[in-house]
């Protein structure tokens, strides 16, 4: 392969010698990295770009199609105008639900709103589409509004969708100042569960309500199981632990800074 790369690149065609040899490394290193049969590496390294490129179709394509922005764009305009046909002969709450899921996903967060209403308008008895209605609220900054509806569901399924209503409860209360009550949601829900994700939201909110010793103790906990985790779950969370590591090395200059700044001077 390198060989190819030189005469390519000799022959004035280094532009397309660089990108393809890249793109032949990057599905390399896919393959290693997911314990692939031996023989797509010859296949990769054997037919410079192509045996890459049948690589790429074959493990990669699906999961492309479903991260590429843009085709997740166009297929959730096609879910809502789809969407928007049924609603105008069925006028149901479902249809109203999954309309309003269909604006969310296209970043439409106030008709997605008007969606959920109408929905619960029709069957305000859908924990469901009080659970999405008040997550929404949660991502637009508006826990007071969020709040009731949060409420509402803590009081007839406090374990609804696995416990996530509790987490839910806990970063409401969070932003509206009420730290001890959204201590007690966050503790209830991590004595069920042991995300990294959520014991990092709950360091970081120790650490904005000033409680520095137990915030860190925290991240310092996540930091250590990660690492000590098997390879596959540390290659899965590697992002938390980068996370989890700002947030300790900024808490520690935070608290150096106003150590200094509390410091008499002579």
């Amino acid at each position: 392969m390198g060989e190819l790369f030189f005469m390519l690149a000799r022959g004035g065609l280094g532009v397309i010698a660089l990108p393809v040899l890249l793109f032949s490394v990057w599905m390399l290193v896919d393959c290693a990295n997911n314990r692939r049969e031996y023989y797509w590496y010859w296949l990769i390294l054997g037919f410079w770009g192509i045996g890459a490129l049948i690589y790429f179709f074959t493990f990669k394509w699906d999961s492309f199609c479903r991260k590429s922005v843009l085709l997740n764009w166009w297929h959730n305009r096609e879910a809502a105008d789809e969407v928007k046909a049924r609603v105008r002969h069925l006028d149901n709450a479902a249809c109203y639900e999954d309309l309003g899921d269909s604006h969310w996903r296209l970043g439409k967060f106030s008709e997605a709103e008007a969606a959920y209403r109408k929905a619960l308008e029709r069957d305000p008895g859908s924990l469901a589409v009080r659970a999405k209605c008040a997550h929404l609220l949660v991502t637009q900054n508006r826990p007071k509004e969020a709040w009731p509806l949060i409420e509402e569901v803590l009081l007839r399924q406090r374990d609804y969708d696995t416990d996530e209503i509790l987490r839910e409860a806990a970063q409401c209360q969070a932003a509206m100042g009420d730290n001890a009550w959204a201590r007690e949601f966050y503790i209830e829900f991590l004595s069920k569960h042991s995300y990294f994700e959520a014991h990092i939201e709950y360091a970081e909110f120790l650490l904005k309500a000033g409680q520095w010793e137990e915030g860190r103790a925290q991240l310092e906990e996540v930091i250590l199981d990660i690492k000590t985790s098997p390879r596959y779950v540390r290659r899965r969370n590697w992002k938390e632990s980068l996370r989890a590591q700002w947030l300790l090395f900024r808490s520690k200059q935070k608290g150096q800074y106003a150590q200094a700044e509390g410091t008499p001077r002579g």
